[in-house]
């Protein structure tokens, strides 16, 4: 489980559908730990995981918040998200 408290923004916000034409937007390390954890539809699969394991790995200051997004957003598209901003 992540326990951030702080806000650590995104050099660029990640912008993709997750249902339909609904546009989601995530902007931060701690709403893309909550949404890897909270509301991914389907949490499996190969990039879900290493996206979790960046996070942990922020959160324990051995990688840069950059390789966490870009985790992120394989796990999107993994997830058959489509990426509409990257």
């Amino acid at each position: 489980m992540f326990h951030s408290m702080q806000k650590v923004p995104f050099e660029r916000p990640v912008y993709f559908t997750r249902q339909g034409s609904l546009v989601e937007r995530v902007s931060s390390f701690d709403e893309a730990a909550y949404y890897l954890l909270h509301r991914w539809l389907n949490p499996s699969g190969a990039a879900h995981e290493a996206a979790r394991r960046k996070y942990r790995e922020v959160m324990a200051k051995t990688c840069g918040e950059g390789a966490a997004r870009e985790a992120f957003v394989l796990a999107v598209a993994e997830a058959g998200m489509t990426i509409v901003e990257r």
